[in-house]
């Protein structure tokens, strides 16, 4: 059973406004080969984060968060944790 795209982006960004680490356990089989299923996701994750990468590059979480809402999760930059 793999997760698709969304729920890992969801997890991604989940954890990134919480001020975690995202680790995907990618790795080549005996015969060096990378499952196709995990090429597709990591290639879809790659065109999320061709658009989406300024709220995920270089920030860090939210101090606080207000939102009941989980799916609304908040990022700031580093400019804006050092009061730039």
């Amino acid at each position: 059973d793999y997760l698709t795209a969304k729920e890992l982006l969801y997890l991604l960004v989940q954890t990134i406004s919480r001020n975690g680490n995202f680790l995907l356990n990618v790795g080549p089989s005996a015969d060096g080969t990378i499952n196709p299923i995990m090429v597709e996701r990591l290639l879809q994750m790659g065109d999320w984060l061709l658009v989406n990468g300024e709220a995920v590059y270089n920030t860090r979480s939210w101090t606080s968060c207000s939102e009941d809402d989980d799916t609304i999760f908040y990022t700031r930059t580093i400019d804006q944790v050092n009061g730039d």
